[in-house]
């Protein structure tokens, strides 16, 4: 597992033209199925995310055709610091932009609307795709977890 670092003063922007913005009321329910579908006993439920919008979660969507097709959780640290805790894209939409469009999305609206100066995140070290991808938009490697098992 990779703990990722972006700072502010690497800010890169590519939302590739999807119509991306806050998650309307009318789509909670569908944020709850899809994020508990791709995420099956994480940490944090899709009930929590949307328990906690506004307060601590901020989220972020692209919506087509009425689908849910990707969304980016920022939870606000408090310390002049977020965090991209939740990115997922629906699986039959992934390779095709919508997660570099997310997580852009996410990280310009942390460092320009809450003034943050940096955003984090974890990913698995197995998630090449991801790990790419993060890398490719500017994050940087702070710390890596290494778990073995005997």
């Amino acid at each position: 597992e990779y703990r990722l670092i972006f700072k502010k003063n690497h800010i890169y922007n590519d939302r590739l033209n999807f119509n991306i913005g806050e998650l309307p009321i009318d789509y909670y329910g569908k944020l709850k199925e899809l994020h508990d579908e791709i995420f099956p006993n994480v940490y944090i439920s899709g009930a929590d995310i949307i328990e906690n919008i506004g307060k601590k979660h901020f989220v972020y969507s692209i919506i087509e055709n009425k689908t849910l097709i990707a969304y980016s959780v920022l939870r606000l640290n408090g310390n002049m610091s977020g965090t991209a805790e939740i990115i997922a894209v629906r699986e039959e939409f992934r390779g095709r932009g919508y997660g570099k469009a997310i997580i852009s999305y996410l990280i310009d609206k942390a460092v320009n609307l809450f003034k943050v100066s940096n955003v984090d995140l974890m990913v698995d070290g197995d998630n090449e795709k991801a790990i790419k991808l993060y890398l490719d938009l500017g994050f940087v490697i702070e710390h890596e977890n290494r778990c073995y098992i005997a």
